[in-house]
């Protein structure tokens, strides 16, 4: 009996030493090309919310926190498209956990709607799916300008 315990405690250190690497610079190196890929999908609202994770919540300045493919291209991608309506974004910097499935990105971002431009930074929380694929789970952003008085309210997308 002691022959077997230990022989399944060998067998079990054997599969953890043989357990998948990570090598975070290509992971972080892949994080950073998915999100330049997700800034260039703005014009189009199929490839702009295939980016996203069916579970995924969106936190839009302003609004309320909309979760769900459908609610955030009603709420987000939709009104983006709009004429007049223009988004863009750089990202920075990406970090990815120790286990390579989780990571975020941070950068800047410009919204122009309604002739109003408004500047400010995000931070997307990505997870990599079991296909590799990165799919973004959380995502928030806030303006540079100091918070609205009244009628100098930054520009949100029209609804």
């Amino acid at each position: 009996m002691r022959r077997s315990v230990c022989m399944a405690a060998m067998l079990a250190l054997i599969a953890v030493g043989c357990g998948r690497s990570v090598n975070l610079d290509e992971e972080r190196t892949g994080l950073l090309e998915a999100d330049r890929q997700f800034a260039q999908s703005t014009k189009d609202v199929d490839l702009f919310m295939s980016y996203w994770a069916p579970d995924a919540t969106a936190h839009l300045s302003g609004r309320a926190a909309v979760r769900g493919t459908d609610a955030i291209r009603k709420a987000f991608a939709e009104p983006v498209t709009a004429p007049g309506v223009s988004l863009s974004w750089t990202p920075e910097r990406a970090e990815v956990s120790a286990a390579g499935d989780l990571g975020y990105t941070v950068g800047s971002y410009e919204l122009t709607a309604n002739g109003a431009k408004e500047r400010g930074k995000y931070v997307t929380i990505w997870k990599k799916q079991p296909e590799g694929t990165w799919k973004v789970i959380e995502d928030i952003g806030n303006s540079n300008l100091p918070p609205a008085t009244g009628a100098a309210a930054a520009p949100t997308p029209p609804q």
